[in-house]
């Protein structure tokens, strides 16, 4: 037996109104007593009306959706609808969830992990887009003031990992360099500097001097320790920090002998003894 598709009209006889599609085996007219989905349980429909029978589920979505389209139905209050139908799914535009629905939405979506599958899906769906200047916007002030959760030791040393060997490109170098040339610092953060600078001397320059021994037994005495680090490949910011902060006592062979702060006014260029 065949199907038949129609769109109804399903109402109060002095309240709100429902306007869906539907598919049954019987004829329309005598499918009374279906009078819609809606999740609504205050909406008590005992009425409805047939607005037009169709060939297909195909055209009778279409005729839904012009419906749903002209009386704007998920915010009119005229209607129980909370949703309007697209092309191939409902759009929740307009619909106001209440606290309690969302705390069961959360509560449910926690704990799960998404597939590989989905992941690449996900990863697939986002190539290529980019965020306007509002949400970009949106997203720096939301993170303005909050206090970040510190990295982990295991994590620090995940991301050295992937960053070891890789070298920026000249098109990444420029965005870097523009994006500093009229950098805005948040108030607190100017505020928490000057409070570091209270009674330091400004006119003397405190050089910090690392005297390091190589794997193969140089010693290497220097105060540019970004220049040191691009011109020997084997040790990183990182690493000298660590030996520092005596987290480590020794790194990739390299090991620390000696650091100090002095007050000079002129840098060491880092020289082999």
């Amino acid at each position: 037996m065949s199907k038949h598709f129609y769109v109804y009209y399903s109402y109060e006889e002095f309240g709100r109104g429902y306007i869906g599609s539907r598919g049954c085996k019987c004829l329309p007219e005598e499918d009374f007593k279906y009078y819609g989905s809606f999740r609504d349980k205050n909406f008590n429909p005992t009425q409805k009306i047939i607005l037009g029978v169709y060939e297909s589920r195909k055209d009778a979505y279409e005729a839904e959706i012009l419906l749903h389209e002209f009386y704007d139905v998920s915010r009119n209050p005229h209607f129980a609808n909370r949703s309007k139908q697209t092309s191939t799914k409902f759009s929740m535009s307009g619909v106001k969830l209440s606290e309690e629905t969302k705390r069961k939405m959360g509560a449910s979506r926690k704990g799960r992990k998404h597939s590989k599958i989905t992941k690449q899906k996900m990863k697939n769906s986002a190539i290529g887009k980019k965020l306007k200047e509002e949400t970009k916007n949106k997203i720096r002030n939301s993170k303005l003031g909050k206090k970040t959760k510190p990295h982990t030791q295991e994590s620090i040393e995940k991301m050295r990992l992937s960053k070891l060997g890789r070298k920026r490109t000249e098109e990444e170098k420029k965005k870097i360099k523009e994006g500093c040339k009229n950098k805005v610092y948040d108030e607190r953060y100017i505020e928490n500097l000057k409070q570091k600078m209270k009674g330091n001397d400004l006119s003397v320059n405190y050089n910090k001097v690392y005297t390091l021994k190589s794997p193969e037994g140089k010693i290497y005495k220097f105060s540019h320790i970004s220049q040191f680090c691009r011109e020997h490949d084997n040790i990183s910011r990182f690493g000298i920090y660590q030996m520092r902060v005596k987290k480590v006592t020794h790194y990739k062979g390299w090991k620390l002998l000696k650091f100090e702060e002095l007050p000079t006014p002129n840098n060491t260029t880092p020289t082999p003894t």
